[in-house]
């Protein structure tokens, strides 16, 4: 999403490849890069936890966020991804990112990371439509668990900040309280009247 609408620095890079190419990557390398990484860890120069293994890799670097390897490509149609402009990177589509923050990290997981509410948030400047698909998506397969998510960030009596910090907010109004600030659009959408197909 920071790459999309460049409304926040981003701290990590996440990459995504079909499955099969991943493992026979991960086979074939996965010892030399684990060796690597024990040797700079070794040397200070890694300062959190790694692994590089099985389906999945995360390493962290200094002054960087992680570095992942994601071999969960497989659902997307390639024909279904997007294309990022500037660089021509070929991008998942924001309504499955969006979705997998909010109904995936957050509903599922119970997380409520600064930089999840802020890409929510974000949504409604940069593609309300999506925006308001996600948050409809949420309310219909996830009903009870959508209101319990809202319902704690309104009583939270605080701004609900947990993660690493926002870098560089675009908006620095919605990284103030980005929780707060997804639910009050999200509950605009809720309780909007239903168009008229007249």
């Amino acid at each position: 999403m920071a790459m999309r609408w460049r409304h926040r620095h981003s701290t990590d890079v996440d990459l995504a490849m079909p499955t099969p190419f991943g493992e026979r990557l991960v086979a074939k390398h996965g010892r030399q890069v684990n060796e690597a990484l024990t040797r700079l860890r070794e040397q200070g120069a890694i300062k959190r936890r790694f692994f590089f293994a099985g389906r999945t890799g995360s390493w962290d670097y200094v002054d960087s966020g992680p570095v992942s390897l994601s071999l969960s490509d497989d659902r997307f149609n390639p024909d279904d991804l997007d294309w990022e402009e500037e660089t021509g990177t070929r991008v998942a589509p924001a309504f499955s990112i969006l979705r997998g923050k909010l109904i995936g990290r957050v509903i599922g997981g119970g997380r409520l990371l600064a930089r999840d509410g802020y890409d929510l948030a974000c949504a409604f400047r940069f593609d309300p439509a999506i925006a308001g698909t996600v948050v409809k998506e949420a309310e219909r397969t996830e009903p009870a668990q959508f209101a319990a998510l809202r319902r704690t960030v309104r009583e939270a009596g605080r701004r609900v900040i947990i993660g690493r910090p926002l870098i560089d907010p675009a908006h620095p109004e919605i990284a103030h309280d980005p929780w707060g600030c997804f639910v009050e659009e999200a509950e605009r959408v809720l309780t909007a009247e239903p168009e008229s197909t007249d």
